[in-house]
This record gives C-alpha cells, sequence and structure tokens, in this order.
C-alpha cells in the first residue's frame, strides 16, 4: 500500500463459500489518522451494476419484465427520442452491454449508439440509466427502496445502501486520486450541492438519476463477500434469492469480449485456470478502486476495496497471491 501509494484498503476472502477471513488496512482519512475497519464504508461504484442486476432478475422471474422483451413501450417518454433503433434494447442487452449505448453522456448533446444493439460489447453505464427507468416505473420504487426490500434486507447486508445514510459520516471512507489529492465524486458533489446545482444538472441531463443503479451504491468489503456467496451458495430458497436457472443464466456468456473474458447479465465473466469466475470492478472517476471475483463453485474468491486511484494496481498483485486466480485477460479494465 505505501510502495503504491494506497491510503486504505479492506479485504474479504471467501473460501467453501464462507467468509475464511477480513481485515482493514491502512486510513480512511489521511489528515486524522482515523484507521480503516470492517464497517468502513466506500462508495462501491461500478460493483452497484451486479448487485442491482440481482435484483432486477427477480422482476424477470415474477413476470413482471421479459429478459428479452423490447423496453421502448415501457416508459411514457421515450430514452432516446426519435431514435427507430431503441425499440430493438432489451434487458438482456442492457445487462450484458450490448445495447450499443454509450458510456457517458455529453452534456448539451442527445444520446447516440456506438455500435447498433446486440452487435457487440461497449460497456455502457448508460445502459444502466436506462434500465434503472424502467424497473423504477415497473415497480412504483425509488431506487433505494426497491434495492432495500429485494437485496440488502432480505441478504443482510447491514452497512449497504443505494445512497447516502447519515451514519455514514462516521465511517465512509474519504476518496484520493493518484497523487494522495481528496477528491469528489458525483454522488458526493450531488449530496453535498445546491438545489441551483442540482437543477443546472437535470436540465443538462434530464434522464440521470441520483442515486444511480450503475454507481449509486454504499457498501464493505465484508457485505460484498456476503453477496457474492448468496449467489455461489444461497443460504435458503425464498421469494428474493434466484432460482438456479436464473443464476445459471446471469452466469452465462453472454457476449465474448477478449482472450477467456466474457460478459454476463451484469457480471464480467472469466475462464481461469483453476474454475470459472465471475468478478467485477469499480472505478470512481479515479478515486474509489475496488476489485471482487469468485469461482463459481465457491471455493474460493476475494472483495478487495480502496479509497485510492491507485487501488486496482494494488488489486491486481494482491488477487493473484490471495486465491491463485491468473487476472492477467483483466488488465485492460483494471486501470
Amino acid at each position: 500500500m505505501t510502495k503504491i501509494g494506497v491510503p486504505g484498503l479492506c479485504i474479504a476472502l471467501i473460501q467453501d463459500a464462507k467468509i475464511l477471513w477480513h481485515r482493514g488496512f491502512g486510513v480512511r482519512y489521511v489528515t486524522t489518522k482515523e484507521p480503516v475497519t470492517d464497517e468502513t464504508v466506500y462508495e462501491a461504484a461500478s460493483l452497484s451494476k451486479p448487485t442491482f442486476a440481482y435484483a432486477m432478475l427477480k422482476m424477470v422471474e415474477r413476470g413482471i419484465l421479459g429478459l428479452d422483451d423490447p423496453l421502448d413501450q415501457i416508459l411514457p417518454m421515450p430514452f432516446m427520442p426519435s431514435e427507430p433503433r431503441l425499440k430493438l434494447i432489451t434487458a438482456r442487452m442492457l445487462l450484458s452491454h450490448t445495447s450499443g449505448l454509450p458510456a457517458a453522456r455529453v452534456k448539451g448533446r442527445p444520446l447516440e449508439f456506438v455500435l447498433d444493439p446486440g452487435k457487440g460489447f461497449h460497456y455502457s453505464p448508460t445502459g444502466f440509466d436506462y434500465l434503472q427507468s424502467v424497473v423504477r416505473h415497473l415497480s412504483k420504487q425509488a431506487l433505494a427502496d426497491f434495492m432495500r426490500t429485494n437485496v440488502i434486507e432480505p441478504f443482510g447486508l447491514l452497512n449497504t445502501s443505494f445512497g447516502w445514510i447519515d451514519k455514514y459520516s462516521a465511517q465512509i471512507a474519504q476518496a484520493y486520486d493518484k497523487r494522495g489529492v481528496p477528491g469528489q465524486t458525483f454522488n458526493e458533489r450531488y449530496r453535498t450541492a445546491t438545489e441551483e446545482w442540482r437543477k443546472a444538472v437535470a436540465e443538462d441531463f434530464p434522464d440521470l438519476s441520483y442515486p444511480s443503479a450503475a454507481a449509486g451504491m454504499y457498501t464493505t468489503a465484508l457485505d460484498f463477500a456476503r453477496f457474492m456467496i448468496e449467489i455461489v451458495a444461497p443460504s435458503r430458497k425464498d421469494a428474493w434469492h434466484l432460482s438456479e436457472s436464473t443464476s445459471n443464466e446471469m452466469l452465462k456468456p453472454q457476449v465474448e469480449v477478449g482472450r477467456d473474458v466474457s460478459w454476463g447479465l451484469g457480471w464480467g465473466l472469466l475462464r481461469a485456470g483453476s474454475g470459472d469466475a465471475f468478478w467485477h470492478w469499480g472505478n470512481w472517476a479515479g478515486l474509489y478502486h475496488h476489485f471482487a471475483i469468485t469461482l463459481r463453485d465457491g471455493r474460493k474468491g476475494v472483495v478487495i476495496m480502496t479509497n485510492s486511484g491507485n487501488g486496482l494496481k494494488l488489486c491486481q498483485q494482491l488477487t493473484p497471491m490471495a486465491i491463485g486466480i491468473d487476472i492477467k485477460p483483466l488488465s485492460g479494465f483494471l486501470r
């Protein structure tokens, strides 16, 4: 951590679908030297996406939404007005990043397709914004309530939420860029902004939601490890856990991305020498860096969360040492 420049880190090891070991290292604030603990909360960045995907797939199981049904007729206003290709987009495409939607919006310009829908992989947080709008319309719940009732409370994730909770003031890890300078993510700026600033953002990006399904979660390494365990070894069969068939669909390759790398529904997939694994990373504007990976058989996995723009460098070194999985094929993502 000292060599690479990472102030604080939490790690949780999974073995035989159980938490084997977990610990915090370093500090959550450089200036005050407040130590990282198991209850230190991080902005989860893109680790939010597979968590949201899990809850959305429960809607599919309940028959509320079809995985391969076109979504363009669901919302009262189209996500992309006057774009005929919108009628081709399905939830499967959005979860597997094959919708062709861009990664981000450009101020003052309408959204434009990068690829034709279904014609290849293009990582798109914007696609999750679209799916969030659909889920909100169908569930009649704000994202925070939808995730709390469908995943967070049923799975006992005591230090996880979509959106800020006041208790996090005593738990949050301050984010630092690669130079060690403290910074603010969009979430933090939005949370502390004036109403005028928020109105200006809404005018520039009318389809943007706060908190977002793409990057609106706050969590701990321990909670996220518990979530991954519920995927490989559900603690029970109930209305909140995916069926075996849906879970298999979630972790089935939907599109090839690179050598030994594909994408499922909400998760990246890796064909490793020790078995098939599902994974995701987090990178909040070069401030919070995280990585999580677990073998499908549940024998081993690791969750690493950091408050540094140097965190993914450390994750790339620690993961093979911790669980013996070669993640070199993922290097293009872990920057």
